[in-house]
């Protein structure tokens, strides 16, 4: 318990003051959260948890959760290459096996969201989003080991009421958002909410054909009804639309080995070809002294001619090689075929269907819901990460979630308060990867090859949980609880392949193996308890400790079958073991609010993707991880003008055995240069920690009012600080970390001035994000997989051109808000 300790004193220091207000209106009024499935305040709750309001969500103009999450501490999203990683306290899941449910559980109005592409959906009209952070098996349960995000929307109220809010900025940022809503008899209620963003210019210019790399544009519609025909009865319906288009990820390189004696694109893929970095400095298409927002992609350019010049020009003698020995080498003229000049994108559209009922029996509430979840999504990525036609990647799913939840809760006002529940849940996933490559096999006629690996999975999920309060005295009680949680899988690989002929500029329709490649069933079941105290000290002091476990079902391996179907198949579940103690006070005469909490959770069988060039994709249990820290939170009201919002966190995530880590491409080299079997190496990475945010987070919420001319005036700022993070992989013997591996420390500060008329139906702001112009890394892609050194070479470490793409923050915007209100 030294280290924790440790690390209270380390998070205390370094926070300072802690927690963004959140959630803040007049004074310190009371804050009511759902995170027990009940209406409590954030302040009676045991949980670590922090609630970001949606009047804050609008304010600061964040178009989805990523955006938001520079403000939440040991929260971390990341749109990564191949999806959505979502991490709290340091753990997530990597994206990189589309099959992957997320250690992150998301719901959305009690409704569990199963796929990590719903976190691109819009925020909009929402009460409050809670983080809710550790194991959480009793309330929300489907794979929540790191934890839980859960947003909740607005619904119609007791009189008409709603707004328009029009924000229009730097890079033609532009969002319009409108809801309104109430009654239409005495007891029925609708309310309809959208939002439409528009971002042009993300920072990232596609270097030849001038396409904004990164440019979002999201579509978003809700209706709600609720319909209370008795006092002891009432029936809401939600149904929501989401539509999310993005073309590609920003990223770009620092990079690259400009040696053709040494420079290697990758021996196996692309025998006998430079680096493509080194290809594309050929053709004088890059520069890599800098990073200045350039991004290479999308296969326009032939490699060809990049080969052509070189051979003509430079003296060298580059001769495409047979790919694995047995393929023809890469053809002329890909930049001409439709796959290969695909540009990057995203597409994903989902609609959500939502009906909760709720009807009170005696003193017990039985609560009914059903939902319904369809996804329809594709992705265009370009691998090889050149302006060259080499890669393509096609992605697509087709999500279908059917859930019906039913609970029993007594009211909360008696010795012994109880709930009960049961949770079922089916679904039925299609998830398709093809990988358009550059050669194909000796067949005449034939100049293109493309494989595809299709994954069909069914899955049923059913529990039953159980949990009560057992209120010892009027400031003693006691927590227990369980679920019961089974998980049954059904998989099948098939593999389907495609020919691009000669002349053709598309390859030809796909064709399945009728037989599947691959079929398994995975059953994951487990008994998940959660138990804990709270001690009310005094009547503003509350203290609180608890246990509890959590699991993440076991799955399929979902990757391009680039070397057959994945061998194994199937990975095991992962589980979660954590304990947290708390404090939640209120002090100053109630004008200081703080909560504390310190946590410490056990990882095993950790769920990781790895790739080696000689067996393919692979997902194994492989990993154990220790997380554990502090957790500060607050809000002050410093007078009757003047708030101050505090959070902090700090954060120690190490993996405490990982003895076969996959090896990064400097590790890879000096292994094949001791003579090792390229392919082979293996690194132990215990004790190293985690890659992603760094080990402390601060961020502070100073707000004041005034009054100019009878307007109504305030000003406030958000301001976070992060840690950096070293590189994720072990160097080898002699060689320190790569700085390309490692994240620097930022921070990142928002203002926003706003002025309301005196009859507060119209307010105008002025805002600006990252106001210090911190260009600051905030995220990657993946490694320089055809851009690296040759085994054998020496200064390996420089010539490295990797291990991996950057993608930074968009440095100082500026911009307006207008909205109007009715109703108020």
């Amino acid at each position: 318990m030294n280290t924790l300790f440790g690390a209270f004193v380390l998070g205390a220091l370094s926070c300072g003051v802690a927690e963004s207000v959140l959630a803040q209106g007049q004074g310190l009024e009371e804050i009511i959260v759902t995170a027990t499935r009940r209406e409590e305040s954030l302040q009676d709750v045991p949980i670590s948890v922090t609630v970001v309001t949606g009047e804050f969500i609008q304010e600061g103009g964040f178009s989805d959760m990523e955006d938001m999450t520079a403000f939440v501490p040991n929260l971390a999203i990341d749109d990564g290459f191949q999806g959505q990683s979502m991490s709290i306290r340091g753990v997530g899941t990597d994206t990189r096996n589309e099959a992957f449910e997320e250690a992150v559980a998301q719901f959305a109005d009690g409704v569990y969201y199963g796929r990590d592409s719903l976190v691109l959906g819009g925020l909009f009209d929402l009460e409050r989003v809670e983080v809710v952070r550790g194991p959480q098996p009793i309330f929300a349960g489907q794979s929540a080991t790191a934890g839980a995000i859960s947003s909740i929307s607005r619904k119609p109220g007791d009189a008409f009421e709603g707004g328009i809010m029009l924000q229009y900025g730097d890079d033609e940022e532009a969002s319009f958002e409108a809801a309104f809503g109430g009654p239409i008899t005495d007891r029925f209620g609708i309310r309809v909410a959208g939002r439409y963003y528009d971002l042009p210019d993300a920072g990232y210019t596609e270097f030849l054909t001038g396409q904004k790399i990164g440019a979002a544009e999201n579509k978003s519609f809700r209706i709600t009804t609720v319909w209370e025909p008795t006092n002891r009865f009432d029936f809401t319906f939600k149904y929501e639309h989401q539509d999310n288009y993005q073309n590609g990820t920003p990223t770009e390189f620092g990079r690259c080995d400009l040696d053709f004696a040494t420079s290697v694109a990758n021996g196996a893929f692309l025998p006998g070809v430079p680096a493509l970095c080194l290809m594309e400095d050929v053709l004088g298409l890059v520069n890599l002294d800098v990073y200045n927002r350039e991004s290479h992609s999308g296969g326009t350019v032939d490699l060809w001619d990049a080969i052509d010049y070189a051979n003509a020009n430079l003296g060298t003698n580059i001769v495409p090689g047979s790919a694995f020995g047995i393929m023809q080498p890469i053809p002329r003229g890909l930049n001409l075929v439709d796959e290969y000049n695909h540009p990057q994108s995203r597409n994903n559209e989902a609609d959500i269907f939502v009906g909760t009922l709720n009807w009170q029996i005696g003193r017990n509430t039985l609560t009914s819901r059903t939902s319904r979840i369809t996804i329809d999504k594709e992705d265009w990525l370009d691998p090889d990460e050149s302006v060259f036609a080499v890669f393509t990647d096609q992605r697509y799913e087709d999500f279908e979630q059917i859930a019906q939840e039913l609970t029993l809760a007594s009211s909360l006002d008696q010795t012994f308060a109880w709930m009960v529940g049961l949770y079922y849940q089916t679904t039925d996933t299609i998830l398709g990867i093809n990988v358009h490559l550059p050669f194909a096999p000796p067949i005449p006629g034939v100049i293109g090859f493309s494989n595809g690996g299709l994954v069909t999975e069914e899955a049923d999920w059913t529990s039953a949980f159980f949990t009560g309060t057992w209120n010892v005295t009027d400031n003693f009680r006691f927590n227990i609880g369980a679920r019961y949680q089974e998980s049954d899988k059904h998989g099948n690989y098939q593999i389907g392949n495609t020919v691009l002929l000669a002349g053709a500029t598309s390859f030809e329709p796909r064709m399945f193996d009728p037989n599947p490649a691959a079929v398994a069933d995975v059953t994951s079941d487990d008994v998940l308890p959660e138990v804990g105290f709270q001690w009310n000290a005094t009547d503003n002091m509350m203290f609180y400790a608890k246990y509890a476990e959590a699991f993440k079902a076991g799955g399929f391996v979902a990757p391009p079958p680039l070397l057959g179907p994945p061998n194994p198949f199937t990975f095991l579940p992962e589980e979660a073991f954590g304990y947290e103690a708390g404090l939640k006070g209120t002090f100053l005469d109630g004008s200081l609010q703080l909560n504390i909490a310190l946590f410490d959770t056990d990882f095993e069988n950790l769920q990781q993707f790895n790739f080696n060039p000689l067996t393919g994709f692979s997902v194994r249990n492989a990993a154990e991880v220790n997380t554990q820290g502090i957790e500060i939170d607050g809000r002050f009201l410093i007078g009757d003008r003047w708030s101050l919002g505090f959070s902090g966190g700090y954060n120690d995530a190490v993996y405490t055995r990982y003895p076969d880590a996959q090896c990064n491409t400097i590790q890879n080299i000096e292994w094949v240069n001791a003579g090792n079997p390229p392919g082979t190496c293996r690194v132990d990475a215990s004790g190293r920690r985690l890659f992603g945010p760094g080990e402390w987070q601060t961020t502070l919420h100073p707000e004041v009012t005034f009054e100019v001319g009878g307007f109504s005036g305030r000003a406030s700022m958000n301001m976070a600080w992060l840690a950096g993070t070293p590189s994720f992989f072990v160097p080898p013997p002699g060689y320190p970390d790569d700085p390309l591996g490692a994240i620097p420390g930022r921070h990142r500060f928002d203002l926003r001035v706003s002025f309301m008329a005196p009859s507060e139906q119209w307010e105008i702001a002025l805002y600006g994000r990252d106001i210090t112009d911190e260009e600051a890394w905030v995220g990657g892609l993946q490694s320089g997989f055809f851009n690296t050194t040759t085994p054998g070479a020496s200064n390996s470490e420089i010539h490295l051109y990797g291990p991996g793409g950057k993608r930074f923050e968009r440095g100082a915007r500026w911009g307006v808000q207008a909205n109007y209100f009715f109703g108020r």
